[in-house]
């Protein structure tokens, strides 16, 4: 009788092991995969390859973008960094942070911007970072220039009945207000403020783009856009072109262009997370947030 039912113990048996050994099997490549698309550690690339990343949405001080970009910093095995950059714009600080990270990056690293549908303003700013700038014929950038905003609701609120009470030590704080209007002091006060930050615009473009004319430069002041084909015939950028282009480039830098990583920073490619950003920022009138939007 027992050697009749020791086969199906043994084919059972049998089944169970080989089941864990599936599950085991299972949980190790989720580990591995967990390991390999979340880790903030880039060192788990085992061989050399050139990042790329994408810029998108309003920009602002974004911090898991500047910890991807770090990371791809102090990795050996990266080569080289692609930035694509799709944006309208958004704050001043936030675009000139990654200007400069990138600045940092490209003295040990060739980096190469490739923009989108568009770059203007903080995105245009991030694209100089960068040691070559390429742009699609259809590509609107540029819009060179720094703009403060906000909203005046006095008259509405008399018409409402509402009279905003304000106590403030001195009258220009807190200004502007949306509550109470602006005065000639407010507005050559915020003149001076606006202006101070256009002119460290207008500085890193000059020195970044050293090959601009003096009379393009002089539109480009004026906070125009251009399309691609114009900004490259205004030494706005390097090259017309798209991904295979920054590919040739880097290739021209004895980069070896075979393995390129996607490093998919996802807070940045949130729709629901750049809606909130614009939202913060047009209520946010107690910091009235410096954009070049």
């Amino acid at each position: 009788m027992g050697s009749i039912l020791n086969p199906f113990i043994d084919r059972k048996s049998l089944l169970k092991k080989l089941s864990m050994w599936r599950l085991s099997a299972i949980i190790l490549f989720v580990f591995l995969a967990f390991k390999l698309f979340l880790a903030k550690d880039l060192s788990v690339f085992q061989t050399d390859y050139v990042a790329q990343i994408w810029i998108e949405g309003f920009i602002s001080d974004d911090r898991d973008l500047k910890n991807s970009i770090e990371s791809i910093y102090r990795d050996k095995r990266a080569k080289a960094l692609i930035v694509n950059i799709n944006s309208p714009g958004g704050t001043f600080v936030g675009g000139e942070k990654f200007y400069t990270l990138l600045r940092k990056f490209s003295k040990s690293k060739p980096t190469v911007a490739v923009l989108g549908d568009q770059a203007t303003s903080a995105a245009y700013l991030i694209a100089l970072g960068t040691d070559h700038i390429i742009a699609h014929n259809g590509t609107l950038t540029g819009s060179v220039g720094v703009i403060l905003q906000s909203l005046e609701v006095t008259e509405l609120a008399k018409k409402i009945g509402i009279k905003p009470i304000i106590l403030k030590s001195s009258p220009l704080k807190g200004t502007p207000h949306p509550a109470e209007k602006l005065t000639s002091g407010g507005k050559e006060y915020l003149k001076h403020i606006i202006d101070s930050s256009q002119e460290i615009f207008l500085n890193i473009v000059k020195e970044r783009r050293k090959n601009i004319k003096q009379e393009h430069l002089l539109d480009i002041e004026q906070g125009k856009i251009y399309t691609g084909h114009m900004a490259k015939n205004n030494n706005l950028i390097d090259e017309v072109g798209g991904y295979d282009n920054a590919i040739n480039w880097l290739k021209g830098k004895n980069v070896m262009t075979d393995i390129v990583f996607d490093i998919d920073i996802y807070n940045n490619k949130s729709g629901i997370n750049n809606l909130i950003k614009g939202l913060n920022f047009m209520n946010n009138f107690n910091y009235k947030l410096l954009s070049v939007f």
